[in-house]
């Protein structure tokens, strides 16, 4: 699967993106580039904890798995993704991280700019096999080729939220021009 040149605009801060297979049976090969998210921010201090529900006999919508621990991709059962130039935005502040990664291998991840709070990670990793991170924003290039759990970026130190800038939205696209 190869997904490119995508925008998004005015997500619902309840959902990421949501890429998961299920147990035994992991979604392999994708490939997501020159993706653009403009979140509206503001989630729960709670969400950012919340373990996403596994109900393999449901369909997958997003309200399905209920709120997520990322507000950019929640990624699980997957073998094999790469995402390439991937920029995250959020209008409200958010505290939750980016990336949620569980239960997966071969993960690559170049050119990635996300904005997060400083106290809050980039990347949380729950047995997580062969992830690479390159040139992305407030992590260090890392080659990772087996993990329990971690978190990458941010500073975990701070026990403080600290005010995250927030950004402008464009104003969206005419619908009667662009349909």
């Amino acid at each position: 699967v190869n997904i490119s040149n995508v925008v998004v605009y005015d997500a619902d801060p309840r959902f990421s993106s949501i890429i998961t297979g299920i147990p035994s049976n992991d979604i392999a090969d994708i490939q997501l580039s020159h993706i653009q998210i403009f979140c509206r921010g503001g989630g729960d201090k709670k969400w950012a904890t919340t373990q996403t529900w596994e109900d393999i006999r449901a369909y997958p919508e997003p309200d399905h798995f209920h709120e997520t621990a990322a507000y950019g991709f929640f990624i699980r059962h997957v073998n094999g993704i790469e995402l390439n130039d991937v920029k995250l935005r959020f209008e409200k502040d958010e505290p939750r991280v980016p990336f949620v990664l569980k239960d997966v291998s071969n993960a690559h991840f170049d050119d990635i700019n996300a904005a997060h709070a400083p106290w809050a990670a980039m990347f949380v990793l729950t047995n997580a096999q062969n992830v690479s991170i390159h040139d992305c924003d407030g992590v260090a290039d890392t080659q990772i080729p087996a993990i329990d759990q971690t978190k990458l970026g941010g500073q975990e130190a701070s026990t403080e939220p600290a005010t995250q800038p927030s950004i402008n939205l464009p104003e969206p696209p005419d619908p009667l021009l662009y349909p």
